[in-house]
Protein backbone atom coordinates (compact mmCIF):
# COMPACT_ATOMS: atom_id res chain seq x y z
CA UNK A 1 0.00 0.00 0.00
CA UNK A 2 2.91 2.22 0.99
CA UNK A 3 4.78 1.49 -2.17
CA UNK A 4 1.84 2.36 -4.19
CA UNK A 5 1.15 6.07 -2.96
CA UNK A 6 4.83 6.03 -2.95
CA UNK A 7 4.38 5.68 -7.13
CA UNK A 8 1.24 7.59 -7.17
CA UNK A 9 3.18 10.73 -5.90
CA UNK A 10 5.99 10.18 -8.56
CA UNK A 11 3.26 9.80 -10.97
CA UNK A 12 1.84 13.34 -10.10
CA UNK A 13 5.03 15.22 -9.61
CA UNK A 14 6.42 14.28 -12.98
CA UNK A 15 3.31 14.71 -14.94
CA UNK A 16 3.12 18.17 -12.70
CA UNK A 17 6.49 19.36 -13.64
CA UNK A 18 6.36 18.55 -17.37
CA UNK A 19 3.52 20.43 -17.57
CA UNK A 20 4.58 23.20 -15.67
CA UNK A 21 7.61 23.42 -18.32
CA UNK A 22 5.22 23.62 -20.78
CA UNK A 23 3.27 26.53 -19.97
CA UNK A 24 6.27 28.52 -17.68
CA UNK A 25 8.96 28.51 -19.76
CA UNK A 26 12.40 29.78 -18.65
CA UNK A 27 12.10 33.05 -17.50
CA UNK A 28 14.91 35.67 -17.70
CA UNK A 29 15.20 38.90 -15.11
CA UNK A 30 17.26 41.72 -17.39
CA UNK A 31 16.85 44.29 -14.78
CA UNK A 32 16.57 42.40 -11.97
CA UNK A 33 13.04 43.46 -11.35
CA UNK A 34 12.32 40.29 -9.68
CA UNK A 35 15.26 40.27 -7.33
CA UNK A 36 17.75 43.03 -5.10
CA UNK A 37 20.32 45.00 -7.21
CA UNK A 38 23.82 45.74 -6.01
CA UNK A 39 25.21 47.32 -9.43
CA UNK A 40 25.53 44.81 -11.84
CA UNK A 41 24.89 42.28 -9.42
CA UNK A 42 21.55 40.59 -8.58
CA UNK A 43 20.65 38.64 -5.56
CA UNK A 44 17.62 36.84 -4.82
CA UNK A 45 14.69 38.95 -3.32
CA UNK A 46 14.21 36.19 -0.76
CA UNK A 47 18.00 37.19 0.82
CA UNK A 48 16.19 40.47 1.62
CA UNK A 49 19.66 42.00 0.92
CA UNK A 50 22.30 41.96 -2.22
CA UNK A 51 26.08 42.21 -0.38
CA UNK A 52 27.02 44.14 2.54
CA UNK A 53 27.68 43.12 6.07
CA UNK A 54 26.20 39.30 6.82
CA UNK A 55 25.82 38.30 3.51
CA UNK A 56 28.17 35.16 3.45
CA UNK A 57 26.35 33.97 6.43
CA UNK A 58 22.79 34.74 4.68
CA UNK A 59 20.90 31.40 5.07
CA UNK A 60 20.62 31.43 1.37
CA UNK A 61 24.21 31.68 1.22
CA UNK A 62 26.61 33.69 -0.17
CA UNK A 63 26.11 32.60 -4.10
CA UNK A 64 22.19 33.56 -3.43
CA UNK A 65 22.91 36.79 -1.42
CA UNK A 66 26.98 38.58 -2.00
CA UNK A 67 27.69 40.41 -4.80
CA UNK A 68 30.99 39.70 -4.74
CA UNK A 69 30.60 36.35 -5.22
CA UNK A 70 27.82 36.49 -7.82
CA UNK A 71 30.33 38.68 -10.05
CA UNK A 72 33.28 36.10 -9.32
CA UNK A 73 31.24 32.74 -10.29
CA UNK A 74 31.77 31.12 -13.65
CA UNK A 75 30.63 30.18 -15.52
CA UNK A 76 28.72 33.67 -15.54
CA UNK A 77 24.94 33.85 -15.03
CA UNK A 78 23.64 36.65 -17.31
CA UNK A 79 20.47 37.96 -16.09
CA UNK A 80 19.24 38.26 -20.18
CA UNK A 81 19.31 34.66 -19.78
CA UNK A 82 18.26 33.71 -16.58
CA UNK A 83 16.73 34.37 -13.27
CA UNK A 84 18.83 35.93 -9.77
CA UNK A 85 21.19 35.60 -8.63
CA UNK A 86 23.01 36.72 -12.05
CA UNK A 87 24.66 39.76 -13.67
CA UNK A 88 22.56 42.84 -15.29
CA UNK A 89 24.47 43.05 -18.55
CA UNK A 90 24.74 41.71 -21.70
CA UNK A 91 26.31 38.17 -22.33
CA UNK A 92 29.90 39.46 -24.16
CA UNK A 93 31.53 36.75 -26.78
CA UNK A 94 34.20 34.88 -24.51
CA UNK A 95 37.42 36.64 -24.94
CA UNK A 96 40.51 33.30 -25.14
CA UNK A 97 43.60 34.23 -23.29
CA UNK A 98 45.59 31.21 -24.43
CA UNK A 99 48.82 32.53 -22.32
CA UNK A 100 47.04 33.61 -19.36
CA UNK A 101 48.21 37.05 -19.55
CA UNK A 102 45.04 38.73 -18.11
CA UNK A 103 44.89 36.09 -15.23
CA UNK A 104 47.37 34.62 -12.23
CA UNK A 105 49.13 30.97 -13.80
CA UNK A 106 50.02 27.92 -11.55
CA UNK A 107 51.72 26.05 -14.21
CA UNK A 108 48.51 24.65 -16.81
CA UNK A 109 46.38 26.45 -14.35
CA UNK A 110 44.87 30.43 -14.93
CA UNK A 111 43.62 31.69 -12.36
CA UNK A 112 41.22 35.28 -12.06
CA UNK A 113 43.94 38.07 -11.71
CA UNK A 114 42.34 39.48 -8.36
CA UNK A 115 42.57 36.37 -6.82
CA UNK A 116 44.97 36.10 -3.49
CA UNK A 117 46.92 32.76 -4.76
CA UNK A 118 46.27 30.58 -7.72
CA UNK A 119 45.55 27.26 -6.04
CA UNK A 120 47.08 26.42 -2.67
CA UNK A 121 45.55 25.29 1.23
CA UNK A 122 43.92 28.65 1.41
CA UNK A 123 42.37 29.25 -2.41
CA UNK A 124 38.73 27.19 -0.93
CA UNK A 125 38.66 30.60 1.44
CA UNK A 126 39.43 33.48 -1.10
CA UNK A 127 36.92 36.15 -1.49
CA UNK A 128 36.20 35.27 -5.34
CA UNK A 129 35.79 31.71 -4.30
CA UNK A 130 37.28 27.99 -5.43
CA UNK A 131 35.53 28.46 -8.66
CA UNK A 132 37.93 31.42 -9.74
CA UNK A 133 41.20 30.55 -7.36
CA UNK A 134 41.32 26.92 -7.00
CA UNK A 135 43.07 24.76 -9.18
CA UNK A 136 41.50 21.15 -8.55
CA UNK A 137 38.06 23.14 -9.25
CA UNK A 138 39.28 24.92 -12.26
CA UNK A 139 40.25 21.74 -14.04
CA UNK A 140 37.20 20.05 -13.29
CA UNK A 141 35.43 22.99 -14.89
CA UNK A 142 37.32 22.14 -18.27
CA UNK A 143 37.23 25.23 -19.83
CA UNK A 144 40.15 26.05 -22.20
CA UNK A 145 42.22 29.35 -22.30
CA UNK A 146 41.99 28.77 -26.14
CA UNK A 147 38.19 29.55 -25.90
CA UNK A 148 37.80 31.27 -22.52
CA UNK A 149 39.52 34.22 -20.67
CA UNK A 150 40.31 33.29 -16.21
CA UNK A 151 39.40 30.73 -14.77
CA UNK A 152 40.80 28.41 -17.55
CA UNK A 153 43.16 25.97 -18.26
CA UNK A 154 46.23 26.74 -20.36
CA UNK A 155 46.61 24.05 -22.96
CA UNK A 156 50.41 22.94 -22.90
CA UNK A 157 52.30 23.90 -25.84
CA UNK A 158 54.47 20.93 -26.94
CA UNK A 159 58.69 21.26 -27.10
CA UNK A 160 59.04 22.36 -31.37
CA UNK A 161 61.12 24.54 -33.16
CA UNK A 162 59.56 28.01 -33.57
CA UNK A 163 58.85 29.04 -37.36
CA UNK A 164 59.89 32.72 -36.30
CA UNK A 165 63.17 33.60 -34.71
CA UNK A 166 63.45 34.21 -30.81
CA UNK A 167 64.11 37.68 -29.54
CA UNK A 168 67.09 36.12 -27.19
CA UNK A 169 70.08 33.85 -28.65
CA UNK A 170 70.12 29.92 -27.92
CA UNK A 171 71.95 28.27 -25.50
CA UNK A 172 73.18 25.46 -27.98
CA UNK A 173 75.06 26.98 -31.42
CA UNK A 174 72.98 26.21 -34.48
CA UNK A 175 74.23 23.27 -36.82
CA UNK A 176 74.16 25.58 -39.67
CA UNK A 177 76.41 28.59 -40.38
CA UNK A 178 74.51 31.94 -40.40
CA UNK A 179 74.56 34.67 -43.63
CA UNK A 180 76.27 37.33 -41.33
CA UNK A 181 79.59 37.32 -40.29
CA UNK A 182 81.03 36.87 -36.61
CA UNK A 183 82.06 40.15 -34.47
CA UNK A 184 84.84 38.18 -33.02
CA UNK A 185 87.46 35.70 -35.21
CA UNK A 186 87.08 32.58 -35.60
CA UNK A 187 89.25 30.03 -33.94
CA UNK A 188 90.62 28.35 -36.82
CA UNK A 189 91.17 30.12 -40.54
CA UNK A 190 89.08 30.66 -43.25
CA UNK A 191 88.91 28.70 -46.18
CA UNK A 192 88.83 32.52 -48.48
CA UNK A 193 91.26 35.17 -47.88
CA UNK A 194 90.14 38.29 -46.58
CA UNK A 195 89.61 41.54 -48.16
CA UNK A 196 91.57 43.76 -45.92
CA UNK A 197 95.89 43.37 -46.48
CA UNK A 198 97.19 41.37 -43.34
CA UNK A 199 99.80 43.66 -41.29
CA UNK A 200 103.01 40.95 -41.64
CA UNK A 201 104.43 40.12 -44.55
CA UNK A 202 103.96 37.31 -46.68
CA UNK A 203 106.27 34.37 -46.94
CA UNK A 204 106.87 34.27 -50.63
CA UNK A 205 107.95 37.60 -52.18
CA UNK A 206 105.14 39.30 -54.02
CA UNK A 207 104.77 39.58 -58.29
CA UNK A 208 105.19 43.25 -59.29
CA UNK A 209 108.42 45.02 -57.75
CA UNK A 210 108.02 47.25 -55.24
CA UNK A 211 107.36 51.11 -56.37
CA UNK A 212 110.15 52.49 -53.73
CA UNK A 213 113.69 51.52 -53.89
CA UNK A 214 114.78 49.37 -51.56
CA UNK A 215 116.82 50.10 -48.49
CA UNK A 216 119.77 46.98 -48.93
CA UNK A 217 121.29 46.92 -52.51
CA UNK A 218 120.18 44.42 -54.77
CA UNK A 219 122.76 41.25 -55.12
CA UNK A 220 123.17 41.45 -59.18
CA UNK A 221 123.99 45.18 -60.56
CA UNK A 222 121.60 46.57 -62.33
CA UNK A 223 122.08 47.15 -66.25
CA UNK A 224 122.48 50.78 -66.26
CA UNK A 225 124.10 53.22 -63.81
CA UNK A 226 122.62 55.01 -61.65
CA UNK A 227 123.00 58.77 -61.60
CA UNK A 228 125.38 59.73 -59.41
CA UNK A 229 127.90 57.03 -60.72
CA UNK A 230 127.68 58.80 -64.23
CA UNK A 231 128.47 62.00 -62.56
CA UNK A 232 131.22 60.73 -61.60
CA UNK A 233 132.37 59.46 -64.31
CA UNK A 234 132.22 62.76 -66.18
CA UNK A 235 133.81 64.34 -63.58
CA UNK A 236 137.31 62.07 -63.82
CA UNK A 237 137.20 62.70 -67.57
CA UNK A 238 137.43 66.77 -67.29
CA UNK A 239 139.52 66.25 -64.83
CA UNK A 240 142.18 64.32 -67.09
CA UNK A 241 141.82 66.62 -69.60
CA UNK A 242 142.89 69.45 -67.75
CA UNK A 243 145.65 67.70 -66.50
CA UNK A 244 146.47 67.08 -70.07
CA UNK A 245 146.43 70.60 -71.01
CA UNK A 246 148.43 71.90 -68.34
CA UNK A 247 150.97 69.20 -68.87
CA UNK A 248 151.41 70.54 -72.48
CA UNK A 249 151.41 73.89 -71.75
CA UNK A 250 154.62 73.44 -69.50
CA UNK A 251 156.52 71.54 -72.05
CA UNK A 252 155.94 74.45 -74.70
CA UNK A 253 157.47 76.92 -71.90
CA UNK A 254 160.41 74.58 -71.55
CA UNK A 255 160.76 74.82 -75.08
Amino acid sequence: MLKLKTLTLIAIATLYTIVYSRELPIKTDPTCSTGIRDGSACCVAECNQCGGVGCSVNPLGPENCCSNTILATRPITYCNESLPPCIIVAAPEPVPDPLCENGLQNKNVCCREECLTCGGANCSTDPFGPENCCTTTILASDYSCDDYSAPCIVTLIPDVPTDVPTDFPTDIPTDIPTDVPTEKPTDKPTDKPTDKPTDKPTATPTITPSVKPTTKPSVTPTVEPTQEVSGTIKLLSNSKMELSVLGLSGILLLL
